[in-house]
């Protein structure tokens, strides 16, 4: 590191995988420090959704809420209190091509055609507006460019053109809309269904234009009340800072981070070389799209560091520097909830069990001092530990919201206030942190309907590929539990130690296709995976759905082999074009078709 610095190509260092919190803030401040603008975030930042808890009406637009969406049991207490913690229930709608457990709990799943989500929100929002149900006040105070979006919606985007779109029935789309409009607090949260298609920014564009309608708002999570941390860059990191992004977000893209482009830029060497590659907490070769891609891009790369917890494919194949992290139990760290005003924190609780286990916070921290004294003079800390109370002391001095059930101003000291919070391991703020109304635009000049692109005709590939979450693995930390492959889903309790191709009864009856049939299913490019029926009504006619987290090649006995990996089947790539959303440079995840055999 220290010599690509020194010959002036710090940008050549590419860092993949995010963290959270302060470890993340962490790695951005390093690799700032070094000179490389190159942090390639594995999962794009949520927006605030607020205080979910006094919802009245949840229209879930592809969002799995209890199926991965986020964290686990947060959602699994919003749906407790949503539907029994209080006198009103609340009304969940779940929208989408596959009936999740999300829909199984929902009082309502409305099935639509794949890659049509955002087509369904212009149609709410049509009806609202043709019939004026939004939120006047609310619109005309707090937003800009209503007039614009009004005329667009009622000239373009008619209910009729939705239910043509969608396959959903007029009056359905009617009767949601009037629902959504008049049962207050209501919002609509959108998922990687909607997003990860070609038309996903415009798709996204709608969502946030139907919550504004009825006076919802969201907005990125950030807690203002952290110590700030300024820089010294020196000319070197300056000048790296300044040159492109290698995944070219910010320039090409809209996105922060474009995970999946990097396989194609390092490939190309373009728009430079990568010469260095640190992969944190993810894994290409199991979770992009097409993992083959990155396959060949890892091939390029001079030299490899891998960190984490748990072995995987990048670290068995291609790593040349394994640095063991340890488990969340062995270290010290903090998290921020999706609610904006709750901040979780835990202190390390057990020795870690190898002892060349190293935290990277501490690790950045050690190798700042290494790199020169113009690096290092930004990482005044001993280590981890030291930076997160660093970050901490700015919620100290605030003065605001409390430590378990302590008010901070009924504390003497920050080391009062230090004690308290490992005690109880979290703060919060009696209101919101950031969440200040501004002119919220609807953007209407940047919805543009494209419909949504699928690879290969109907004909030769019958089945569009749904590959989406399971509760009980994530890809990651949680391959190497056996217990939870013995509890896969609550929806089919039988699946145990595989996976399974979900196909709707009546394309089951066409196919002569039985429950328990071993499948061969096979994308356009001839990549194949095999797995068990499943019949399921809960899947869309010409919908196959596969779930993800299974079959890793490598992770020892309990991720090895167990199962298959349904990224394999998507495309990232078709005939010379990339399959993703142009706006923001997101995958389009669902565009893949595939055809369906059994194996005799």
């Amino acid at each position: 590191m220290k010599t690509l610095r020194d010959r002036g190509d710090p940008h050549k260092l590419v860092w993949l995988g995010g963290d959270h919190c302060s470890q993340h803030a962490l790695i951005e401040l390093f690799l700032k420090a070094y000179g490389s603008p190159n942090f390639i975030k594995d999962r794009v930042d949520s927006d605030f959704e607020g205080d979910l808890t006094k919802i009245n009406y949840l229209l879930l637009l592809g969002a799995d809420i209890i199926d991965g969406y986020g964290p686990m049991m947060r959602y699994f207490r919003l749906y407790g209190q949503l539907r029994r913690g209080r006198p009103l229930r609340a009304k969940m709608v779940k929208v989408g091509s596959r009936k999740s457990v999300t829909g199984v709990k929902a009082d309502e799943w409305i099935d639509v055609r794949p890659g049509t989500l955002g087509a369904f929100a212009l149609g709410l929002t049509h009806v609202i507006l043709s019939e004026n149900l939004f939120d006047e006040g609310f619109v005309s105070a707090n937003t800009a460019g209503f007039k614009e979006f009004r005329e667009l919606v009622l000239g373009r985007y008619k209910v009729e053109w939705s239910s043509e779109v969608t396959g959903v029935p007029m009056e359905e789309i009617r009767r949601i809309a009037r629902e959504f409009a008049s049962t207050k607090p209501s919002i609509a949260v959108l998922g990687d269904e909607t997003t990860l298609w070609n038309n996903g920014y415009a798709s996204k564009l709608a969502v946030q234009a139907l919550n504004l309608l009825v006076g919802r708002v969201r907005s990125p999570i950030k807690n203002e009340l952290f110590r700030e941390i300024s820089l010294g860059l020196d000319e070197i990191a300056k000048k790296g800072l300044n040159i492109e992004r290698i995944d070219l977000a910010g320039s090409r893209f809209r996105n922060e981070s474009v995970y999946n482009y990097v396989a194609e830029a390092v490939v190309a060497n373009s728009p430079y070389r990568a010469e260095i590659f640190v992969i944190h907490n993810t894994n290409p070769l199991f979770e992009s799209l097409e993992p083959e891609r990155f396959k060949r891009a890892l091939e390029k790369v001079p030299f490899i560091v891998s960190t984490g917890p748990l072995l995987n494919e990048v670290e068995e194949e291609f790593a040349d520097l394994i640095i063991p992290e340890p488990s969340f139990l062995e270290k010290w760290s903090d998290y921020s909830t999706y609610i904006q005003d709750k901040q979780m924190f835990y202190a390390s609780l057990v020795r870690p069990t190898i002892s060349r286990n190293r935290c990277v916070g501490d690790l950045l921290i050690e190798l700042s001092k290494l790199l020169g004294e113009n690096i290092a003079s930004n990482f005044p800390w001993t280590g981890f530990e030291e930076f997160i109370k660093h970050r901490w002391s700015g919620i100290w001095s605030s003065g605001a919201g409390y430590v378990g059930p302590e008010p901070l101003s009924a504390l003497n000291s920050f080391a009062e206030f230090w004690d308290n919070l490992k005690s109880y391991g979290f703060w919060y703020y009696e209101s919101q942190i950031s969440h200040k109304l501004n002119r919220y635009s609807f953007n209407a000049h940047e919805i543009e309907w494209r419909d949504p692109l699928l690879i290969e005709s109907e004909d030769k590939y019958p089945f569009v590929l749904n590959v989406h979450p399971l509760i009980s693995q994530d890809g990651k930390y949680l391959s190497n539990c056996p217990w939870t492959y013995e509890h896969l889903t609550p929806l089919f309790p039988g699946e145990v130690y595989g996976v399974w191709a979900e196909v709707n009864p009546k394309d089951a009856k066409r196919f002569d296709i039985d429950d328990g049939d071993l499948l061969s299913i096979e994308n356009p490019k001839g990549v194949e995976i095999r797995c068990k029926a499943k019949i399921y009504e809960g899947v869309a006619e010409g919908v196959i759905g596969i779930p993800f987290g299974l079959g890793h090649r490598a992770g020892g006995r309990w991720a090895k082999n167990l199962g298959s990996n349904p990224m394999e089947l998507t495309i990232y790539r078709w005939k010379d074009e990339y399959v993703i959303d142009p706006n923001t440079g997101n995958p389009s995840l669902h565009s893949t078709r595939v055809k369906v055999s059994k194996v005799s």
